[in-house]
């Protein structure tokens, strides 16, 4: 008996510190994993963005042409940035290559007669225009006469004067009693119609004066509106007299230019730089020693005016981005401002042009385009730290839970996301191929990844790390 009680309380024992180990062991282990603080998706007004990435071009690029024939002898660097007295090359020419120059100075030439043809005309239209104008200033705004009005208030005031001797006289006549009442009162109402009929003549030629005076204003009002008309037309061959002046300055530069190449060039002809570029590319079979005939490209170069342009892919769920949108490209560390400019297809892929405007920039770097439309009302969005993203697309982290011996473990799995509808600074709006009601991981005090079991913590009282 006592061997038994023995082995039993051994057995006992053991299971007991076996248990207590496991407990502990397991308790340890959970202490040890990442905890994760969790968030469901919520409507919310989130801002719609696309996101894509681009080089920076120049916007304005130009070929330059060869004005002559000859023997390539020097020739600038690619991506050499030139100003305007910068030599960009030199054609080294015999005899016969001096012809065209000859052919372009005469064609120059015949350029300036029109230009002088042309400003004549100009000049002829704005002095019509000019003579027109002074006309109507002369002209003086002309309206019906009233003199009517005039002559019969006169005879009124005669008849009046009249009736009124006439009255008079009786009145004495009355007193006297030669004559009876009736005659006097007959020579009152004759005065007094005499009276009224003066102020309905007054009456009449106030009314007739503000008709004058409206058709005066009538007539000052349309000569004003044409004299306006041309003021306006001279306006316009004023402009067309500088753009003439404009034509002739470059003209003349032109012949300048060819006429010193022929006389001063030696047998070497020197194209310099028109302001400040940057040489982009040459156009194949250009180096130096090759020959090349007059007209040909030589060499694609990009005017320094700080214009430049981003070509960028958009998807097919950022139907939002409209032409004026405005976009932040990021440049390495450099953040400018710029706006869409011009969408296209492409290969059955639609594309954006994004234009911005700054002097950092030289063209070739590579840039992070954020292009933004809308704010709009979106039924799942998240917290941006849940945001993930790997070879495969965008994706979330969401916790599962699956029983074990003692409790629940919960592990982290992939909710693969179809695109993003819209970013703000703090949310993201996302369509995914399953059900977004689940707990999704926003935090974690270390990193964690598809398959790690997490431990789910309130507020989550720790830095954010992903």
């Amino acid at each position: 008996m006592d061997y038994k009680r023995t082995l039993r309380n051994i057995t006992i024992a053991f299971f007991c510190v076996l248990a207590a180990f496991t407990f502990f062991s397991q308790t340890l282990a959970d202490l040890r994993i990442p905890r994760v603080s969790l968030a469901f998706t919520q409507s919310r007004v989130v801002g719609q963005e696309a996101i894509a990435v681009g080089i920076v071009t120049a916007a304005n690029t130009e070929t330059i042409f060869t004005p002559v024939g000859g023997t390539i002898v020097q020739l600038e660097e690619r991506g050499e940035q030139v100003s305007g007295t910068t030599v960009l090359f030199t054609i080294r020419t015999e005899e016969r290559d001096f012809q065209p120059l000859q052919e372009q100075i005469n064609q120059a030439h015949d350029e300036l007669r029109l230009i002088a043809l042309n400003r004549e005309r100009v000049q002829a239209s704005r002095a019509l225009e000019q003579q027109r104008i002074n006309q109507l200033m002369e002209d003086t705004p002309t309206a019906p006469a009233l003199v009517e009005f005039d002559l019969q208030l006169a005879n009124n005031a005669h008849q009046i004067e009249t009736a009124q001797r006439e009255l008079e006289e009786r009145q004495a006549l009355f007193a006297q009693g030669i004559i009876p009442r009736h005659q006097v009162t007959e020579r009152e109402d004759t005065l007094a119609t005499l009276q009224r009929a003066r102020e309905e003549i007054l009456i009449r030629q106030e009314l007739a004066l503000e008709a004058q005076a409206e058709h005066i204003t009538e007539q000052i009002r349309a000569r004003n509106t044409q004299i306006e008309l041309h003021q306006a037309a001279i306006a316009q061959f004023d402009l067309q007299l500088r753009v003439h002046t404009a034509e002739t300055e470059s003209v003349h530069r032109r012949i300048n230019e060819l006429t010193s190449r022929m006389i001063g060039g030696g047998g070497y002809v020197e194209i310099e730089s028109e302001g400040n570029r940057t040489i982009l590319d040459f156009m194949p079979g250009v180096t130096v020693g090759a020959r090349i005939s007059e007209g040909a490209p030589m060499m694609m170069t990009a005017l320094r005016d700080n214009q430049f342009t981003i070509e960028v892919p958009i998807g097919a769920m950022q139907y939002f981005v409209e032409v004026g949108n405005e976009a932040v490209v990021e440049v390495g560390t450099t953040q400018i401002t710029g706006n869409v400019r011009r969408i296209f297809s492409d290969g059955g892929r639609s594309m954006a042009i994004v234009e911005v405007n700054d002097r950092r920039l030289s063209g070739g770097e590579f840039a992070f385009v954020t292009i933004q439309g809308q704010r709009s009302s979106f039924t799942n969005t998240v917290q941006r730290s849940a945001l993930r993203e790997d070879s495969s697309g965008y994706y979330l982290l969401i916790v599962e839970a699956e029983e074990r011996l003692f409790g629940v473990s919960y592990y982290a799995r992939a909710l693969r996301l179809v695109d993003v509808l819209g970013r703000s600074d703090r949310y993201v709006a996302v369509i995914a191929r399953e059900s977004l009601d689940v707990p999704i991981i926003i935090n974690s005090d270390v990193p964690v990844y598809v398959g790690t079991r997490v431990r789910p913590v309130d507020g989550g009282d720790f830095d954010e790390i992903r």
